[in-house]
């Protein structure tokens, strides 16, 4: 199951209707799920099976990077395309981390709540 939507990744971010970019947006969302999972695997399953808003979005963002950096027409729309995708990886590292504290927090909480030895 994919992360991002095509629909979301052409209206919100591409600014675009045409059908003939769809299987194209599709493997960038797809590549963008992969890049999203080599990141998050240190803190979670992978792939997510149910995989946050914030996370669904930052694919698409990530994806629509990557169709502007494959589709650039001059070096405005890569730089743009190279920005999206940046700050989109920098969403799911920042995203990542926040697992990883939730996760110590979890741990930490259990093990403080053990009872103590009457030994």
């Amino acid at each position: 199951m994919a992360y991002g939507l095509t629909a979301r990744v052409k209206s919100d971010w591409l600014n675009i209707t045409d059908s003939p970019s769809d299987t194209r947006i599709d493997n960038f969302i797809e590549a963008a799920d992969r890049l999203i999972d080599s990141i998050l695997v240190q803190y979670a399953s992978v792939p997510l099976a149910s995989p946050a808003d914030e996370v669904k979005r930052l694919s698409e963002q990530w994806a629509a990077g990557l169709f502007l950096q494959a589709d650039a027409k001059n070096m405005d729309d890569f730089r743009r395309g190279r920005a999206l995708a940046k700050s989109a990886k920098e969403g799911i590292e920042s995203y990542g981390g926040r697992l990883k504290y939730d996760r110590q927090v979890v741990e930490t909480t259990e093990y403080a709540t053990e009872p103590l030895s009457s030994e």
